[in-house]
């Protein structure tokens, strides 16, 4: 056996000396120690990140759910008939500011769900048409306007109401 330059050569082929397989294992270890702090740190930054996502999605479908639900409110409010408007003092508020103006108003939302406009401070508005007679006469007569509710906050349920009149329209 003869030795060339710290390898040592047995029958024709090359045996790393134990000093080269000690350097390659603490080249390896030192390599390991270096890069799994940073994949852990990498980890854990990319799941915080993703769990602010997910909150942050969370959040806007429990808003968008609000928003819903209040468009589907404020639909729902206007078109309670008569007998309903007594068990709710908005309703009954509603028909005593449209009976001011016309007889045995009856409401209807132009537009529907998607015709409620809501805003950031806790309120929306909606179109509606308003069936009913003249107040001197039995004419019918045919009424448009705004109906602006305020909502609780975080909430669909209503705290006050306003109507607005926008034409009025004698129907022959």
């Amino acid at each position: 056996m003869r030795r060339v330059h710290g390898e040592n050569i047995i029958h024709g082929g090359t045996l790393t000396t134990f000093y080269h397989i000690l350097d390659f294992i603490h080249l390896m270890l030192l390599l390991y120690l270096t890069h799994m702090p940073s994949c852990s740190c990498k980890k854990k930054a990319r799941h915080d990140n993703l769990v602010d996502i997910e909150k942050k999605y969370q959040l806007l479908q429990e808003k968008e759910k609000l928003q819903a639900h209040r468009k589907q409110s404020v639909v729902d409010f206007v078109k309670q008939r008569d007998g309903d408007a007594m068990r709710c003092i908005h309703s009954s508020r509603l028909h005593e500011l449209a009976s001011q103006d016309i007889l045995n108003p009856e409401f209807s939302v132009t537009g529907g769900v998607a015709a409620v406009a809501l805003t950031a401070a806790d309120s929306g508005s909606v179109k509606v048409t308003v069936h009913g007679s003249e107040l001197d006469s039995s004419a019918a007569m045919m009424l448009t306007g705004v109906i602006c509710v305020d909502f609780v906050q975080e909430s669909s349920d209503i705290r006050d109401i306003s109507l607005f009149w926008s034409t009025t329209a004698s129907v022959q």
